[in-house]
């Protein structure tokens, strides 16, 4: 391919000077037949017959390439973005959902709607559809929020039961 695009440039013939081998011919060669060496870029030599031969006359179908050689493709130069495999859920809601109704039902209610009379009475918040992501729940019931009843559950929630509860949380509509 590179050969038929960017053919080689043809280089001038040079001729070696004579030197003096004490033959007398003055060809350097010592065998006194008088035959001066001169080198021809563009004439092969028997060691390289075959690589020039494929560079001055390339077979036909690197001639003409396709059309898929001749435009690049664009998928190509832009390779495109590995799909993400969905990340396993973190936490059983199942689990979750256990924890859930010891820990917060009496705010937030079964439903996560914040409808018991103490979730009224101090502005609970729905929890359903709110958007926010699992390690977003899992922040807020680790930590609290401050300024508000709601309490952090480090340290008296295990990790795993922290990812229990955001999962199930996170699956109320």
């Amino acid at each position: 391919y590179l050969a038929v695009k960017h053919p080689a440039k043809p280089q001038p013939a040079v001729v070696m000077p004579p030197s003096d081998d004490g033959d007398g011919d003055g060809d350097g060669d010592g065998d006194g037949d008088g035959d001066d060496v001169v080198l021809d870029a563009d004439t092969p030599d028997e060691a390289d017959a075959k690589p020039d031969e494929a560079d001055a006359k390339p077979d036909e179908s690197a001639a003409k390439p396709d059309e898929a050689d001749a435009k690049p493709d664009e998928s190509a130069a832009k390779p495109k973005p590995k799909r993400k495999a969905k990340p396993k859920p973190k936490g059983d809601k199942s689990a979750g959902r256990g924890i859930f109704m010891a820990k917060c039902k009496s705010c937030h209610g079964d439903d996560g709607k914040g409808n018991t009379p103490f979730g009224q009475k101090i502005g609970i918040v729905s929890l359903l559809g709110n958007g926010r992501s699992h390690a977003k729940i899992r922040n807020i019931t680790a930590n609290g929020v401050p300024g508000t009843k709601m309490k952090p559950y480090e340290g008296k929630l295990t990790d795993k039961e922290l990812d229990d509860v955001a999962a199930f949380v996170k699956s109320l509509r």
